[in-house]
């Protein structure tokens, strides 16, 4: 979100035309001594790597002409202590944005004996990336072995940044010596927030000449990544940002009643006719009517604009204007915003504006306001009750990505006083789809061939929602080559070895997600699913349902689990017995595994049984309710997992009457 950041806060006026009186002292880099390196021993761990030290400060300091700056200064030592170890510090990428400088870089290894080898600067390189042209400067290291030292360090001076920045103090490998320091003008003031019990930050009370915090941690313990644990949210880490600038008497400065005002009136900017006349002329085209309801209208429009224009992440003006928009089919995600937002305006739609975050990488605080939250804006119809995302051609009314749903968000609610129409800040749940939103079911009817060494399968198989979300909306780009690759595997979700005899599809364009479940008919011949033991069969009946994945720890789990979405499994499989034969082991087929919790179940994994005549019926209902699994339900979670798992590998026994 550059585009909220940078075109309507506008906090960047608030630093220019200001010159300290401190802009005469030295910046940190010229002054930082990084040691001869003498002192730092090997130690004995496990891990295949450990840091010594870890350093980072930013100082921001002005310029003569009273310009800001942000010199940002880190210092690693790290200890590598197997392959993989050496591998990923083999190269040290320096990251450099288009109008950074690198001041300063210095390098070297400390071998395990002791020896030093200061890094020559003809090893510090720069390439360039062939397809994106992005360049890369980096320190490649040579001759590393087991337990030799990395030690580097590189100042940059880059775009100053203070509208909220997120600082990761824990990694998945013990440290020790670990701090940040943040120095600024006496007339900046910042403000912090810890999380994850990192300590709060503190204030220099020596120094007065100039803000000084900092956090210095005498050792940080390894935070291990486990499967499905949402890791990067869980890590020790602080946010800082910008709080006020005494001299201009800017207070408040990161404000979410400001930011709604500002942003409300960029959007909803007063419109010429030129740009009515292009909004109407739009609606005409999409379809969208008086005479249909606000869903249709929405799911009209947004399947019309989602085809026709390209939103690139560019924030030029040309972009954010509605009739260059759609006389050039190109918008920024500013000007894709804007142009829904108005013609829904238009169409007299109540909307709101709302901002969040990927909940995998940050978890919106609604305590603590900070811009670094405001990452992905969305809309959303407080009638319907329904979330769209204007940027992404992947997703339609109703279902936006998962990682801005189970989340705080920032909404900007219309309000009106006369003629004066304006927005105020509220910060709301974004709540996760319900289970029976996302769904992947199908009904198999099985028949044995004659001679009992294989089995012809019909199937129908629905599948909507998030299930569907990975192809469904592309269906109308994709080649037609492609879009049978793509059924092909959908069918052969029940084993490699199977021949596709002929296949159906319904609901195969673009517009039919989220409102149809994509459908897909098809019948198949497989050998795998049976084998002759002597005077019996055995029918590999739980490999109908697809591989399952199995939870196993062989370590106590610390981490909780963090799921991507709620879903559904509904599961009809008909097996027609063949005349002249029975099931021995039919109670196989009977698993139950349930959680409830305030009488509601939640998850579960169960399947029955019944005949009726020679048709033996299972169905299997299997759902998760639930996104956050927190440590004491991991071992109930687990059990729900497994049991899919365990019909996975249920095997009947047919013989003879």
């Amino acid at each position: 979100m550059n585009s909220f950041k940078i075109k309507f806060l506008a906090t960047a006026t608030l630093l220019i035309g200001f010159v300290s009186t401190l802009s005469a002292q030295k910046p940190c880099y010229l002054i930082y001594d990084w040691g001869t390196g003498k002192n730092v021993k090997p130690v004995n761990v496990e891990e295949g790597q450990f840091t010594h030290k870890n350093k980072r400060v930013v100082d921001y300091k002005y310029d003569d002409e009273g310009n800001l700056h942000q010199y940002y200064l880190k210092h690693a030592t790290i200890q590598l202590n197997n392959d993989d170890a050496i591998e990923s510090f083999n190269k040290i990428y320096i990251p450099l944005g288009a109008n950074d400088k690198l001041l300063r870089a210095r390098a070297r290894v400390i071998k395990p004996d002791g020896n030093i080898i200061p890094l020559d600067s003809s090893k510090i390189y720069t390439s360039v990336d062939e397809e994106t042209e992005a360049s890369y400067t980096y320190f490649a290291f040579e001759g590393i072995e087991k337990g030799s030292i990395v030690d580097y360090l590189y100042v940059i001076d880059e775009a100053p940044n203070y509208n909220g920045t997120l600082i990761t103090m824990q990694t998945e490998f013990p440290q020790r010596n670990v701090s940040y320091d943040i120095i600024a003008p006496d007339n900046l003031i910042f403000e912090f927030k810890s999380y994850n019990g990192l300590p709060d930050i503190q204030k220099d009370t020596i120094d007065t000449l100039v803000n000084h915090w900092y956090v210095r941690l005498d050792s940080v313990p390894a935070l291990h990544k486990e499967d499905l644990a949402p890791y990067n949210t869980l890590l020790m880490q602080f946010i800082y940002q910008l709080e006020a600038n005494t001299a201009t008497g800017n207070y408040d400065i990161t404000s979410y009643a400001s930011a709604a005002k500002n942003y409300y009136a960029a959007v909803y900017e007063n419109l010429g006719k030129k740009e009515k006349s292009a909004l109407k002329k739009l609606l005409k085209q999409a379809g969208a009517s008086s005479k249909k309801t606000a869903e249709e209208n929405i799911l009209a429009l947004e399947n019309y604009l989602k085809t026709k224009i390209n939103v690139i992440d560019i924030n030029i003006p040309e972009l954010s204007d509605i009739t260059i928009i759609l006389e050039k089919k190109y918008a920024s995600t500013f000007g894709i915003l804007k142009l829904y937002a108005n013609a829904f305006k238009m169409l007299d739609i109540k909307r709101e504006i709302a901002f969040t975050c990927d909940r995998f990488r940050l978890k919106f605080d609604p305590e603590f306001e900070s811009y670094i939250f405001l990452k992905e804006v969305l809309l959303y119809f407080p009638d319907l009750d329904k979330y769209m995302i204007p940027s992404d051609i992947g997703y339609r009314l109703g279902f936006i990505p998962y990682e801005y749903t189970h989340n705080h968000g920032l909404f900007l609610k219309e309000v009106s006083v006369g003629d004066l129409h304006t927005a105020v800040a509220k910060i709301r749940w974004i709540k996760a789809l319900p289970y029976n939103a996302t769904y992947d079911n199908f009904n198999l009817e099985v028949t044995f061939t004659e001679d009992m060494d294989a089995i012809n399968v019909a199937m129908h198989k629905e599948i909507g929602g998030y299930s569907a979300q990975p192809y469904q909306p592309y269906l109308d780009l994709i080649k037609e080559e492609d879009k049978k690759e793509l059924y092909t595997q959908l069918i052969e979700f029940i084993g490699d070895n199977i021949e596709v005899k002929d296949y159906t599809v319904k609901n195969d364009h673009s517009s039919d997600f989220p409102v149809h479940p994509f459908i897909i008919d098809a019948n198949v011949y497989a050998e795998e699913f049976i084998n002759k033991a002597g005077p019996k069969y055995l029918f590999k009946v739980g490999n109908l349902i697809g591989p399952q994945l199995e939870m196993y720890e062989d370590k106590e789990r610390k981490l909780p689990i963090e799921a991507q979405f709620n879903h559904s499994y509904l599961r009809k499989i008909v097996v027609n017995i063949p005349e002249g034969y029975t099931v021995k082991n039919l109670e196989k087929l009977n698993i139950n595994q349930q959680y409830s919790e305030d009488g509601e179940v939640q998850m579960q994994f169960v399947s029955t049984y019944k005949m009726e005549g020679n048709k033996l019926i299972i169905e299997i209902n299997e759902f998760y309710n639930r996104i956050d699994i927190p440590l004491e339900l991991i071992e109930t979670y687990r059990k729900i997992i497994n049991a899919a798992a365990d019909f996975n590998k249920v095997v009947l026994v047919l013989e003879k009457k």
